[in-house]
């Protein structure tokens, strides 16, 4: 909708300008460059409106913490009402505010849960969790390789980013749990990517 708005604004103040008229003088259409920025701001200011009325909302993902879920310069679609009537699951990609940062994460246990890490393996309940989305690049720092058994508070969730040799989440002392409450939504689709990405399901 917005690029079908931004092509029409184009394609109106172009044909206006090219097309010869007996009632205005020459300079007197100079004003659609003025009327052409307003009306793309108004449509932009019009859909994002839309969206957050609808209860969605696009984030911009500047950081490789989610690679290759999701890539930096990705943007994706939240749906910001799903944590309305249900709680995060673990598997959930969340959208989340720290610190007045929103950051984009997996959720790997909830409360009641207890979690632990060893050899670059993630342990729930003392079962070791198969992750086929998760990358390991290597030179992963001792804390991010081990980290001794957790137990999960209610209304806490234990985080942690997919590319996880770099990713800084809740196995950081200064990152820590995220409680529930400041969860803003979860991920569902990657709108935009100049990888070819567009569509990718992250539910």
């Amino acid at each position: 909708m917005i690029f079908a708005a931004m092509g029409l604004c184009t394609a109106a103040a172009w044909h206006a300008l090219r097309t010869p008229s007996q009632r205005m003088i020459q300079g007197s259409r100079w004003w659609l460059f003025v009327l052409v920025p307003i009306s793309l701001l108004a449509s932009f200011a019009y859909n994002n409106w839309f969206l957050l009325a609808a209860g969605f909302r696009p984030f911009d993902v500047p950081s490789t913490g989610m690679k290759q879920t999701v890539l930096s310069g990705d943007r994706v679609i939240a749906d910001l009402r799903q944590y309305q009537k249900s709680r995060p699951k673990t598997r959930d990609v969340v959208i989340f505010n720290k610190d007045g940062t929103f950051f984009i994460k997996r959720v790997v246990a909830v409360g009641g849960d207890t979690i632990g890490g060893k050899d670059g393996a993630i342990f729930v309940n003392g079962q070791r969790l198969t992750e086929p989305y998760v990358q390991h690049l290597g030179n992963v720092s001792l804390v991010s390789n081990k980290f001794s058994p957790v137990e999960i508070a209610s209304g806490e969730l234990f985080v942690m980013g997919d590319n996880r040799d770099v990713s800084r989440d809740s196995r950081m002392e200064d990152f820590g749990l995220v409680p529930e409450k400041t969860v803003a939504g979860q991920a569902l689709y990657i709108i935009r990517s100049k990888w070819g990405r567009i569509g990718n399901d992250l539910r």
